[in-house]
C-alpha cells in the first residue's frame, strides 16, 4: 500500500530527474505530489477525512490531477504506485456517488463507437456548431478548449474486407483498439503496412459479424462499480 511504501523521502520533490511527478512540477502545490498523496491516503486511514473514507472530496481534489503515468513507480526509490491508488479511490467514490456522464461515455465508448462512425458526418458536425458543441462540453466537465472526438470510419471492418489470402508463414496479430480504430484508423493502417512489408501475414482482432476484441483501458471504473 502507497501509506506504508512511502517514506517520506522526498525524491518526488526533484525536477532534475525521471518522470515524477508531472502534476507537481506544474502547480507546485504538495497535495499534487506522490508524498502529499501518500499523506492523504495516511488521513484517511486514521479517520481524519470522515467517513467517506478514499470517496472524500480531499481525496478526489488530491488525486484529480494524477495522470496515472506510473513514474512514481519507477522514480520512487520505494515504488510507490499512485496511479493504483486513484483507481481504488475513483471506485470508491463512484459506489458512494454513482458515476458521471463523462465516465459513461468514455467507458461505453467501445459500445457506441460503431454507430458514431456510422454517422460521422452529424457525430463530428457537432463541433462545427459552436453553441452546441458548448453545451456539451459542460455536460461532460470537459475543458472549452478540447475538441470533441472525430470519429473517422472503421479499420477493422475495412481491414477484415480487403484480407489478402496468405503468401507467407510468417504470422503476427495487429492489436487496433477502439480510439485507432474509429479515431485513427491512418495509424493501424501504416502499422499494417509496415509489418506486411517486412513479410508478415497480418492478423486482426476482429472476428466477422462480432465485436472487434476490446483492450479494455476504458472499463476499469465502471466495471468496477
Amino acid at each position: 500500500m502507497a501509506v506504508e511504501m512511502c517514506n517520506n523521502n522526498g525524491h518526488c520533490r526533484k525536477f532534475d530527474a525521471g518522470t515524477m511527478c508531472p502534476s507537481f512540477r506544474v502547480t507546485k502545490e504538495e497535495q499534487h505530489l506522490t508524498r502529499g498523496r501518500a499523506n492523504t491516503l495516511r488521513l484517511v486511514l486514521s479517520g481524519q477525512l470522515g467517513d467517506e473514507g478514499l470517496a472524500s472530496d480531499d481525496v478526489k481534489e488530491a488525486l484529480d490531477l494524477c495522470v496515472s503515468c506510473k513514474g512514481c513507480k519507477r522514480d520512487c526509490p520505494t515504488g510507490v504506485d499512485m496511479a493504483k491508488f486513484k483507481i481504488e479511490a475513483r471506485t470508491a467514490r463512484a459506489r458512494v456517488n454513482g458515476l458521471s456522464l463523462r465516465d459513461r461515455m468514455v467507458g461505453e465508448m467501445p459500445r457506441y463507437a460503431p454507430w458514431a462512425s456510422k454517422f460521422s458526418a452529424l457525430v463530428n458536425g457537432v463541433e462545427r456548431v459552436p453553441f452546441l458543441a458548448k453545451q456539451i462540453k459542460q455536460a461532460l466537465k470537459l475543458a472549452p478548449q478540447r475538441s470533441l472526438p472525430v470519429f473517422n470510419g472503421n479499420f477493422l471492418a475495412s481491414a477484415e474486407a480487403s484480407q489478402q489470402p496468405a503468401t507467407t508463414t510468417r504470422e503476427v496479430l495487429l492489436f487496433v483498439d477502439t480510439f485507432n480504430n474509429y479515431m485513427e484508423g491512418d495509424n493501424a493502417k501504416a502499422a499494417k503496412r509496415v509489418l506486411e512489408a517486412a513479410g508478415y501475414r497480418v492478423h486482426l482482432n476482429v472476428t466477422k459479424g462480432q465485436r472487434p476484441l476490446c483492450c479494455g483501458r476504458t472499463y476499469p471504473l465502471f466495471r468496477s462499480v
